[in-house]
């Protein structure tokens, strides 16, 4: 025997080895016991039958008999009907997280009730899984006798064996050539999918030179950052300098190791220095622009990694293409001028012709899936159904704004009081239809044939992105109609695109010209807008589905308490409408998923699922709340009213005092609903602030919290009350320096202190978990 220890797939147990048939087996199988027939005598049954199943009927008794046996001995044992229904769960898990789950159909479906479990019904791929044991061939038939020449006439046909072997050479080549290689990681962390995007291009760009690896930063160890020769991060920033979900893990674990580093005084000559960049990507309209790409570099920075070019910043409102292209023309290494003149190269192709002229975005037909499994697969989440049971204004009809109350029933989903609900969006029919008579289709297929995307460019990933789908359904579903076209799709689009002479020249003048381009895209046209502009294009359907971002999902402040509302979820939702000026006209624009709420008829189906917010929720039942909204921003503190209202009763429950944003009376929100809960005692007290409202001074909830002085001393000195913010982020810093002014201007703030410099009241209380913020932009 030889012991096999390669292997690419990873893998982990899941077989009938615990299972009570397993046991039957022991007792039944002539291989081993072989107690069946005795079993059945014992029963009084015909054993010189088999037309009868006395074999069946003896394993199935015997069956409960063990699964009886081992409960009576409160002995855990796992019958095979629930681990087939356990194993058909995993599977459908692996295949939304990794795309497939290598199994043995032979090991996995038990020996018995046969085709009664659907773990039976189901196909699997048989992975030859390592480390295993193998057979070795015969040593006298390899073994290669002195003297002895054996001669052996080639064979005309090559056997699949030998075109196996071959194969395997050159991908051992292809290893060997690659380890030789400089090593380069790159890690990115994102929401939306835009970081890993420009990650997938810098590897297009180092793959020609060196070994590239890219790798979301959650499925990262820092114990390889020793190991490493070659760093980049791509990463966006979340909300007001957070990061994002699949880097916070990342974040935690290299701030542990900074810290157990600064405590090690390490020689020159044992610091290790490898090269790293960071490229983050964010919004200015927050004030901690991309501040989780700045504390990643310091981070780096600590640890001992040197930094190959200065952290480089992409903001969404200017040219993030043209920011990526400038850094990884810069970011390339010149310490090696071989690699140097290679790179160069790459990148000069790369700029200069970022997607090839004889690109066709061929389509073939395909067999379309259902929605929600479609957007599992490219979100890569358990996505839930949710019908909406009624839709409500809460503002008065002469209000200049509205908000919507959405009431929605479901049958799965778990959260609680501060969670967030990401609903994913549909674009308008009339859009749809609109980009659809924009599209080149072939002689087989139109905008209602199920498709998918060929012989498409390397555009990170896009063959397993879009799920096979009409392109009315793509365009519906799955894809950013909504979005500005960016330069790069322009220069992609002009090789492949149909339309007239004039119009081309204007096209070419816009992907070549940075400061023309910016100028047109101040206005934000959609793709709409641009086939409405630009009203001869014709574009390959291909095109749409390799080259449009992803619908991304929209994230809502869940606005009810599950114990008073079992079965429902609500939204608070304030609909985005705005107009922005063309060179043409005036153009209406509207929120892409608040707009779809406002309009949506109760019967109607959505798809979701729950986003854990841990920073922003309740705390114990005794603790005293300050919760400060504007606007839609009060959507988490109805939650939190209704939560304390059910456990108000029988029990002492804190303080909660309310500060509301709204611009009239006529916009005021749950108006009613909060009078009821002052009345019954749930709400302490209920400021709110008017900013436009006829015959009132202007004021906003920060001046409120300034005229309240004493009473937000009291409790957050005092009492050590908890701070809640939620609203805009313009919002959110007018709240945050009125409760710093409060309490630098207190003469009770002994208990306060900070380790260095200035006191930061505010991160105080953030370090001490009772400064709570939910801000929020504009998303359209």
């Amino acid at each position: 025997m030889s012991l096999d220890c390669g292997g690419d797939i990873p893998a982990t147990g899941f077989n009938g080895w615990y299972m009570s048939t397993e046991i039957v087996r022991d007792f039944c199988d002539s291989g081993r016991y072989s107690l069946l027939k005795k079993i059945a005598s014992s029963m009084n049954m015909d054993t010189s039958q088999p037309a009868i199943l006395w074999k069946d009927f003896t394993a199935s008794e015997l069956n409960i008999a063990v699964i009886s046996s081992f409960q009576k001995s409160n002995v855990t044992i796992t019958d095979h009907h629930t681990a087939s229904e356990t194993f058909m769960h995993h599977m459908e898990n692996e295949q939304m997280l990794r795309g497939g789950c290598p199994a043995d159909w032979v090991w996995v479906v038990p020996p018995l009730s046969g085709s009664l479990l659907p773990v039976f019904h189901q196909e699997m791929l048989n992975y030859k899984l390592k480390p295993s044991y193998e057979y070795q061939t015969k040593a006298w038939m390899r073994f290669k006798w002195k003297g002895v020449i054996h001669e052996k006439l080639r064979d005309k046909r090559l056997s699949f064996k030998s075109v196996n072997r071959s194969i395997m050479l050159c991908g051992d080549m292809m290893r060997t050539a690659l380890r030789k290689r400089k090593h380069c990681t790159i890690l990115y962390a994102t929401e939306t999918g835009i970081s890993e995007g420009f990650a997938n291009k810098l590897q297009r760009i180092f793959g020609q030179a060196f070994n590239v690896e890219v790798l979301s930063m959650d499925m990262y160890d820092v114990s390889r950052l020793g190991g490493e020769e070659l760093l980049f991060i791509v990463t966006s920033t979340f909300g007001n300098g957070e990061a994002p979900e699949n880097g916070k893990t990342f974040e935690k674990n290299l701030t542990a190791l900074a810290s157990k580093i600064s405590h090690i005084k390490m020689s020159g000559a044992e610091r290790f220095s490898p090269l790293y960049s960071v490229f983050g990507l964010g919004s200015s309209a927050y004030p901690n622009f991309c501040a989780f790409a700045k504390r990643v570099d310091d981070l780096l920075n600590k640890i001992g990694f040197k930094r190959l070019l200065e952290l480089y910043t992409a903001d969404e409102k200017k040219n993030q293409d043209l920011a990526f292209r400038e850094w990884s023309t810069k970011v390339y290494p010149v310490r090696k001028k071989l690699v140097r003149q290679q790179g160069v190269q790459i990148l000069n192709d790369m700029n200069s012709n970022t997607k090839s002229s004889d690109v066709e975005y061929s389509i073939c037909l395909a067999r379309e899936s259902p929605v929600i499994k479609g957007l599992q697969h490219i979100h890569k989440k358990l996505i839930s159904t949710c019908e909406v049971l009624s839709v409500e204004s809460l503002v008065s009809a002469d209000a200049n704004c509205s908000t919507v109350l959405v009431k929605f029933q479901h049958d799965q989903l778990l959260y609680s009081p501060g969670d967030h609900l990401a609903i994913f969006p549909t674009n308008s029919k009339d859009k749809v239809e609109k980009l659809c008579q924009s599209c080149i289709f072939d002689n087989r297929t139109d905008a209602y044939t199920p498709i998918s995307a060929v012989d498409a460019p390397e555009n990170e990933g896009v063959m397993s992105r879009i799920p096979p789908a009409t392109m009315f359904t793509a365009l519906t579903n799955y894809l950013d109609i909504e979005g500005t076209p960016r330069q790069c799709d322009l220069e992609a689009m002009l090789p492949v695109c149909k339309c007239d002479e004039d119009e081309r020249q204007k096209l070419t003048h816009l992907s070549l010209n940075s400061d023309a381009y910016g100028k047109w895209a101040e206005t934000k046209p959609s793709w709409v807008d641009f086939v409405t502009e630009f009203s001869s294009v014709r574009i390959p359907a291909g095109f749409y589905l390799t080259e449009l971002p992803v619908l991304q999902p929209r994230y809502y402040s869940i606005s009810n308490s599950p114990s008073m509302h079992p079965g429902q979820v609500h939204l608070t939702v304030g609909v985005l409408e705005y107009q922005v000026k063309s060179e043409i006209d005036m153009r209406q624009k509207f929120g892409v998923c608040s707009k779809l709420l406002e309009t949506i008829a109760p019967g109607e189906k959505i798809y979701a699922f729950v986003r854990r917010f841990p920073d922003f929720q309740l705390p114990s039942v005794e603790s005293d709340i300050i919760m400060v909204g504007a606007g839609s921003g009060l959507a988490p503190f109805r939650s939190f009213w209704q939560e304390r209202a059910q456990t108000k009763e029988g029990s002492r429950t804190g303080e909660l005092h309310l500060f509301q944003g709204c611009r009239t009376k006529s916009s005021l929100l749950h108006a009613e609903e909060i009078s009821k809960a002052i009345d019954s005692k749930v709400i302490t007290s209920s400021v709110t602030a008017f900013s436009r409202e006829k015959d009132m001074p202007k004021a906003y909830v920060q001046d409120k919290l300034l005229e309240c002085r004493e009473l937000i001393e009291e409790l957050l000195l005092r009492k050590k009350a908890h701070f809640y913010v939620c609203g805009d982020i313009k919002m959110a810093i007018g709240v945050s320096k009125a409760v710093s002014t409060i309490l630098a201007g207190s003469t009770r703030n002994g208990d306060m202190t900070a380790s260095d410099g200035e006191l930061d009241y505010v991160e105080i209380m953030k370090q001490e978990g009772r400064y709570h913020e939910d801000i929020f932009a504009v998303l359209v």
